[in-house]
């Protein structure tokens, strides 16, 4: 089930700022610009360049693909 597992985005909120994941939480349905700083915002506007696959036109190169571990129990897509 999906929901036993830890999505790769709160794991990277705990190791970087813990504080985040409540912020995540509480605002999670309303304008990121209330509760995001700069380097979040740029980070966000990076990951859409990468998840829409508009950051590289070579074919070796991966783009948006799902990750999935069974072993450490994470999940991002």
């Amino acid at each position: 089930m999906e929901e036993d597992y830890i999505s790769i985005s709160a794991l990277n909120d705990f190791i970087f700022c813990p504080y985040s994941i409540y912020l995540h939480n509480v605002y999670e349905n309303t304008d990121e610009s209330l509760f995001h700083a700069t380097p979040q915002t740029r980070g966000r506007i990076a990951h859409e360049i990468v998840d829409e696959k508009k950051s590289s036109t070579r074919i070796n190169v991966l783009q948006a693909l799902p990750v999935y571990s069974e072993k450490y129990g994470l999940i991002a897509s």
